[in-house]
């Protein structure tokens, strides 16, 4: 029987204010998410996500105002501090960029991200008369802040698993506050070790207490070398961390419903 299940990838930033997934409308979702909606250190997730997953036909590109990732390349460029070298690739895609302040960066790192996405989408189905659409929402920091309420202790998941859950989810499962939870999402080592470089950067920044690292418990090889890789990262950076596993079935069947 011919599955004519379409699915939507989302693809944003971290950041513990912005539950994006609740305003899809499609159910059958691939999530991506990691430090700033940064597209070139998801590159390689983002390939993964088509490749595993032929059914999608629609990418949704959420870059936001207010972003922490974008506050450090620009102090970086303000006062030259030295970055961790896991961190030049994010503070190089800016280094022949010039910008005024802080808002026009956002821009820059949005309008640069979607012409980025679109071109590893023509890339990725050059040839195999495979269409996907590509949007782009651009999300304002009054937006942010009326989706969620500040929490007193934040702290950050780390899940290299599909999972289309939303923030709420995730924090039922770990009985944690949804507003201070942070999210990162990805489907490749490289783009692991950089994300786990820069939530370890911004540990202080965030109000970093905890990283934990969410197992779906799917039985593919790849996912469990990545969850291998991602501990290792992690725990290397933070002294404490939590691993916590969600069975597959569970995890499966927490995206019924939605807020437009």
């Amino acid at each position: 029987m011919e599955n004519n299940t379409k699915k939507t990838l989302v693809i944003g930033c971290m950041d513990r204010r912005y539950n994006f997934v609740k305003e899809v409308d499609n159910e059958n979702c691939v999530v991506i998410r990691n430090a700033g909606a940064d597209i070139v250190n998801a590159e390689q997730s983002i390939i993964a996500a088509l490749q595993q997953n032929p059914e999608i036909t629609e990418i949704i590109f959420l870059p936001h105002q207010d972003c922490a990732a974008m506050k450090y390349v620009d102090g970086v460029a303000s006062d030259g501090t030295e970055q961790n070298g896991l961190l030049a690739p994010l503070v190089g895609e800016f280094q022949d960029k010039e910008w005024e302040d802080i808002e026009e960066l956002y821009r820059i790192n949005s309008d640069d991200g979607f012409a980025r996405l679109r071109d590893i989408v023509g890339r990725a189905t050059e040839g195999t008369g495979r269409h996907i659409e590509v949007k782009r929402r651009y999300v304002g920091k009054r937006e942010l802040d009326e989706q969620s309420e500040e929490a007193e202790g934040h702290s950050a998941v780390v899940i290299v698993e599909p999972f289309d859950g939303t923030n709420e989810d995730i924090a039922k499962r770990l009985g944690v506050e949804e507003g201070g939870m942070y999210v990162v999402q990805l489907l490749n080592a490289d783009d692991v070790k950089q994300n786990a470089a820069l939530l370890y950067e911004l540990r202080e920044k965030l109000h970093l207490e905890k990283v934990t690292l969410l197992e779906i418990g799917t039985d593919k090889k790849e996912y469990k070398k990545l969850a291998d890789i991602a501990k290792k990262e992690f725990a290397a950076d933070f002294p404490e961390i939590d691993f916590v596993q969600v069975p597959l079935k569970s995890a499966q069947s927490t995206r019924h419903r939605h807020v437009h």
